[in-house]
């Protein structure tokens, strides 16, 4: 889920908040699992929990958005990659 929050002043582009729900298997484990995941850009929070389906936690992180460096696409491009 993403939402927008007209008051919000941050980059047009980006939602103030998102929400990922996903069900995967847990590699470590082998077992299967929802993943949480929660961005909210307006109140500089993310949030991850991993869960058993029977509700057991594996894994809880919250941490200021702003201190998320170095994951996904927005990661920095080596110097041997660079033009």
């Amino acid at each position: 889920m993403k939402a927008k929050d007209p008051t919000w002043k941050g980059q047009k582009k980006k939602y103030s908040r998102e929400d990922k729900h996903s069900r995967e298997v847990y590699r470590d484990l082998g077992v299967p699992v929802e993943r949480y995941q929660m961005n909210d850009r307006k109140n500089d929070l993310r949030v991850e929990r991993i869960t058993t389906l029977d509700g057991r936690i594996i894994y809880e992180k919250q941490e200021p958005l702003s201190e998320h460096h170095s994951h996904g696409d927005a990661k920095a491009k080596s110097a041997d990659t660079q033009e």
